[in-house]
């Protein structure tokens, strides 16, 4: 049996006093969290099926085929808010780190500045999709506005910030903004960029493998992407056949 030495009574006490700052950081965040976005999620903000059909119409796109890549992007619930009113995300810790890179930001600095960016993300208190996320998008933020937003991907189509000029927006500000404000508007923005990155014809023929491709990216078919949009596809068009 290998015999561990006590620790100094000062050791214990640093130990103790840097967890407690830790958790005050952690604590600060989520009150500020709380503040930039709405409390509640009212039903107005949420996509009904008049919505569904009106755009699934004005974009000549079935409204089997945006159901699928919601579900597939958001889960089986179809929310791209959380019950208080926070817009769905998921921080892309590996991300963040090469573009503070590219920034030329060390990552020893930024993590001794805001370690709650970079909790490992498979946590409990930091799962996926969870509104514990935006503790960690606070956090990134303080280090880089830029790096932070591009660095996430939101609503229930999961679109990358780093996609907010191809989603035809002026700054990543106003993506934000529109993500965090409606599933209408986050609707919207998955629209306008099937349409400006020619991805349109690909979801109206149900080209499932070429849209996955270039939705997902290059590691679409390790993932099972394109059986799973097709799957959900059919159920959903089974439904519409009713």
């Amino acid at each position: 049996m290998m015999c561990v030495p006590a620790m100094s009574a000062q050791t214990v006490n640093k130990i103790e006093a840097t967890q407690a700052e830790f958790e005050r950081q952690l604590d600060s965040i989520f009150h500020r969290s709380s503040l930039v976005f709405m409390p509640e999620f009212p039903d107005s903000r949420k996509l009904t099926e008049a919505d569904y059909k009106r755009i699934s119409e004005e974009a000549d796109i079935e409204e089997a085929a945006i159901k699928a890549v919601v579900e597939i992007e958001s889960g089986k619930t179809h929310n791209g808010f959380s019950p208080t009113g926070k817009p769905l995300l998921n921080f892309d810790l590996s991300l963040f780190k090469k573009k503070l890179a590219k920034e030329g930001i060390n990552l020893n600095q930024a993590r001794k500045k805001a370690p709650v960016a970079f909790m490992p993300p498979d946590t409990k208190r930091f799962g996926s999709y969870s509104d514990a996320q935006h503790a960690r998008f606070e956090a990134a933020r303080t280090i880089s506005e830029k790096a932070a937003i591009e660095s996430t991907f939101w609503g229930l189509f999961q679109i990358g910030g780093f996609n907010w000029s191809k989603c035809g927006l002026d700054s990543a500000d106003e993506f934000i903004e529109l993500m965090s404000r409606s599933e209408q508007d986050q609707l919207r923005l998955f629209i306008n960029f099937l349409d400006r990155n020619g991805m349109l014809n690909l979801i109206r023929t149900k080209n499932w493998s070429a849209f996955a491709r270039r939705y997902n990216g290059p590691g679409y078919k390790r993932r099972g992407y394109d059986r799973r949009l097709a799957a959900a596809y059919k159920k959903y068009k089974r439904v519409f056949n009713k």
